[in-house]
């Protein structure tokens, strides 16, 4: 602004236009420097892809559309991670299943990533892995630490999918367990994630799946031969459960 000296009567009017000029010049120039160098507080961080450990697709996987509905309706349920433990007798495809749904809907999540929830005492450099993944810790840091990182950083992002593989302890889990507007979902054969999950009950394929899942396997099978093999094969499995289970209750008498 002009000096009010060089406004009373009688200034010479070039002199006071050039001296407006370049002040309104200075400071327009400033202020395009403040500008280049202001980071917004609001920019969104950068979207991160990462997808590790989560086994090969089957490509003979058959039926189960039910539970894959009931895993959606869970998952999707509330503002919350919403978590599907699927649980039932070893064997009758849990992992599988839950294979399927992360390659299946895939292009739903940013980050997938599985975790072996049955060797707890790696548990701590398994989530290493994920915190490096995600850039939100350094190698080497204590498991407390990168466990906060960890949970800190996808409590605040979307786009998530965590599989806890084999899990039996949900006293355990509750503490690595993330929060946040992500996904966890849970296999087991302990039913007891009542107050931490939505459980979906997986039990033995029904005769129609496993009659196609086997001409599906075995080249010029017939149905009723497949229907037959299914029926014992299903027979067998009885057996076998009901002798683990015995044998589990005489060591533990």
């Amino acid at each position: 602004m002009a000096r009010d000296e060089d406004r009373r009567p009688g200034a010479r009017p070039d002199v006071t236009a050039a001296r407006d000029a370049y002040v309104s010049g200075r400071d327009a120039y400033a202020a395009d420097v403040i500008n280049i160098h202001r980071v917004p507080a609001t920019e969104p961080p950068s979207p991160v892809r990462a997808w590790e450990n989560v086994p090969a697709r089957n490509p003979a996987f058959t039926g189960r559309e039910e539970h894959f509905a009931a895993i959606r309706a869970a998952l999707g349920s509330g503002h919350r991670a919403a978590i599907g433990a699927l649980h039932g007798m070893g064997g009758v495809g849990k992992t599988q299943l839950a294979i399927e749904y992360a390659h299946r809907y895939s292009d739903d999540y940013d980050i997938v990533w599985w975790l072996d929830a049955e060797n707890t005492v790696l548990f701590g450099q398994q989530y290493g892995d994920l915190a490096l993944a995600l850039g939100c810790a350094e190698a080497g840091g204590a498991p407390a630490l990168v466990r906060r990182a960890v949970l800190g950083y996808l409590h605040q992002r979307s786009r998530w999918l965590v599989i806890f593989d084999n899990a039996e302890d949900s006293g355990f889990l509750r503490e690595w367990m993330p929060d946040g507007p992500g996904h966890v979902l849970i296999t087991s054969r302990s039913p007891s994630w009542a107050e931490l999950a939505v459980p979906v009950l997986v039990d033995v394929l029904p005769r129609a799946e496993s009659v196609e899942l086997l001409r599906r396997r075995v080249g010029g099978l017939s149905e009723p031969d497949a229907a037959s093999l299914a029926e014992r094969g299903l027979e067998l499995y009885r057996h076998s459960r009901a002798g683990a289970v015995h044998a589990h209750l005489i060591r533990k008498s």
